[in-house]
């Protein structure tokens, strides 16, 4: 009998440890990104063994002077066939300008992503906005878009004008958690509501 009490103790501290890791990591994270506080590695320690949990520091890097921040978001629901895409713009400060929820007819969550970044430039362009800082949750796009690699097919036409568009600017393309881009996923499920582009 004692030796399924000692069980139980140590699957209840387990799980308390667990829970105050994920609490601390929160509770950092949120600080971090409203209060612009960094808190260090978190350490956890139970009475009966030593846990240490090893956290990359959260950093929200400020964004640059003069810069305007696209967060673009894919959304894609297969067994439906939805697909839309949308982007939020904010400027240095992080207010909100503007943003666009926007249908597709398109077979790829890929292609869902590079037609937001096409779309967002082209707008950015009509703007006259020059400086453009865009993020997306998706490392492939990010990656296509710093090297100026060769997109799909069907894209490749609007892809070279907007590369052409993107040599006449500054732009600078930066992969962000699903977390970090809340409101972009908010709207790319309302592009899949609406029947056409809405700015």
């Amino acid at each position: 009998m004692l030796a399924t009490d000692d069980c139980e103790d140590k699957l209840i501290w387990e799980v308390a440890m667990l829970m105050n890791i994920l609490g601390q990591i929160w509770f950092n994270k949120n600080k971090a990104r409203f209060d612009w506080k960094y808190a260090p590695a978190i350490r956890a320690v139970a009475t009966r063994k030593v846990y240490l949990v090893m956290i990359t520091e959260f950093v929200q890097i400020p964004q640059p002077r003069d810069f305007i921040k696209i967060n673009i978001d894919g959304m894609f629901k297969g067994s439906l066939h939805v697909f839309a895409c949308e982007a939020v713009f904010r400027n240095c400060k992080g207010e909100f300008l503007c943003g666009f929820p926007c249908p597709l007819h398109v077979k790829t969550a890929f292609a869902t992503k590079l037609i937001a970044v096409i779309l967002a430039i082209e707008h950015a362009s009509i703007r006259g906005w020059t400086m453009l800082w865009i993020e997306c949750d998706s490392p492939l796009t990010v990656h296509l878009c710093n090297k100026r690699l060769l997109s799909p097919w069907f894209l490749t036409h609007r892809w070279n004008n907007c590369i052409a568009l993107m040599d006449s600017m500054t732009t600078r393309f930066s992969h962000v958690f699903g977390e970090g881009n809340g409101l972009a996923d908010s709207l790319a499920n309302l592009g899949a509501t609406v029947d056409s582009f809405t700015w």
